[in-house]
């Protein structure tokens, strides 16, 4: 998940859903989509599972 404070100046990307409040926007979607666009527009990633989950995946 990221979070948008001040929202996207560009469209939406393909393959996230989006949760759109009154002053924030979140987009829910794969790492590959979502990693490229907060460096680009200065959102915030919001990991779902803690850091000793993900690592347990690997």
């Amino acid at each position: 998940m990221a979070l948008f404070p001040f929202g996207l100046e560009g469209g939406l990307p393909e393959g996230a859903r989006v949760f759109q409040g009154e002053g924030l926007l979140a987009l829910e979607g794969p790492w590959e989509v979502l990693f490229p666009l907060v460096l680009r527009e200065g959102g915030y990633l919001a990991a779902r599972r803690t850091p000793r989950e993900l690592l347990d995946e690997l």
